[in-house]
């Protein structure tokens, strides 16, 4: 009886210290925060244990309908407690291009083979952003026009009349 005790005791301690790995895919966000016209525009997601972006032939398949953009990657999914649950924690960029000027939204998803090798799809999320226009180039000024040439003279001549007047008045 005591036996049956201190096992029992043991398991609630092992319970008790004892993590159990999960799956996890932080929700995906965009580098840069605000991006600008010609600016490449990456993704990025946090993820790991059982879950795992892995290469395959025809995978990343990028789509756009206006200005929706479907990104879909293969990759391993499985439950929690699977035994091969044994990805490390990790973090994946990856850039999508670079945009003109609007607002868009990007879906990520992840094509994988279930338990019983069915394809499957898994949507880790949809972000929406803006993309600003391209600052355009500073303008110059015509300094050099004549015109302008001629403005700065008369600008001149005037402070220097305005300077002789004050000077006569004060005396």
């Amino acid at each position: 009886m005591l036996k049956r005790h201190r096992a029992n005791l043991l398991m609630l301690l092992a319970a008790l210290f004892v993590r159990t790995a999960h799956a996890f895919f932080d929700p995906p966000y965009l580098t840069p925060a605000s991006p600008v016209a010609g600016e490449i525009v990456s993704f990025n997601i946090r993820a790991g244990i059982c879950d795992a972006f892995g290469g395959m032939q025809g995978f990343p398949q990028i789509s756009r309908t206006g200005n929706a953009i479907l990104y879909v990657d293969y990759g391993a999914h499985y439950e929690d407690g699977d035994e091969l649950c044994i990805f490390p924690t990790w973090n994946y960029v990856t850039p999508i291009g670079s945009f003109e000027p609007g607002n868009y939204t990007f879906t990520l998803q992840m094509a994988y083979y279930d338990s019983f090798g069915v394809p499957s799809y898994l949507n880790m999320g949809t972000v929406t952003f803006t993309v600003a226009a391209a600052p355009s180039a500073a303008t110059p000024l015509p300094i050099n026009e004549p015109a302008s040439l001629w403005a700065l003279v008369i600008s001149l001549l005037g402070a220097a009349a305005l300077a002789f007047q004050f000077r006569r008045s004060s005396r």
